[in-house]
């Protein structure tokens, strides 16, 4: 479903990606795997047409996407919850959500509506704070509305940045949960995620990115189990 291909990102003179490639598979969840500063949020923020590579290429579904805008690529299929949850906190969550259905046309009313319940229904606490102001969430409350909101958009593919970032240890468990049920719901998923113990638990297969660079690839329960793996991310060994 998606191909990244020598992707070569600059920040300004500084080169955050260095030729990064890497493939999701319809149906799958991904995971990529890093300390801060590796380039996880680079790649997802360039896979959604945040920034601009210097080269190569990102294909979605058979169709080149890297020179597109943001709001073509969530027209496309392809939605993102972002790092630090970025929902907009003087609005209450239910005009949150509605920003979610945004680019979708009004002829998908019905379909919108069906969606909003699914998020509903995935986030039962959300419903309870319809009118609330968004900022009034807490952290993982946020965290939910990020995510129902990206889903609003009926991505194909999800990206989620940091999910457990901030979170309480059972919160960021519920969040896991949803995001397995996201995916066996039919949605696929790359994953940006510290928590590299949570994330190969849920992911199929992992990338392990360092300074810009992919070193190493494979089956997230093989990867788990990876003497370097163990010793640099899940603190083993």
């Amino acid at each position: 479903m998606l191909t990244i291909s020598n992707l070569v990102v600059n920040y300004g003179a500084i080169r955050a990606l260095h030729g990064v490639s890497l493939r999701v598979g319809k149906g799958e969840i991904v995971t990529l795997i890093g300390c801060n500063g590796a380039g996880k949020s680079t790649t997802l923020r360039t896979v959604s047409g945040l920034l601009r590579p210097v080269s190569g290429s990102i294909e979605f579904d058979g169709a080149m996407i890297s020179r597109l805008a943001p709001h073509t690529i969530v027209a496309r299929g392809l939605a993102q919850a972002p790092e630090g949850r970025g929902i907009f906190a003087n609005m209450t969550v239910e005009e949150n959500l509605e920003l979610g259905a945004y680019a979708r046309p009004k002829s998908e009313a019905p379909q919108i509506e069906k969606d909003r319940e699914r998020a509903l229904t995935l986030f039962p606490r959300l419903r309870e704070r319809l009118k609330q102001n968004a900022g009034t969430l807490s952290g993982g409350e946020q965290q939910m509305l990020a995510i129902g909101r990206a889903l609003l958009a009926r991505p194909r593919l999800l990206l989620l940045d940091e999910p457990s970032l901030g979170l309480a240890p059972q919160v960021v468990a519920t969040i896991f949960r949803i995001i397995r049920e996201i995916n066996e719901a039919g949605t696929t998923i790359l994953l940006v995620e510290q928590n590299a113990h949570m994330a190969l638990q849920v992911a199929h297969r992992a990338y392990v990115l360092q300074v810009g660079k992919i070193v190493m690839e494979g089956d997230a329960k093989e990867l788990a189990s990876h003497d370097e793996v163990r010793r640099a991310y899940l603190g083993i060994g």
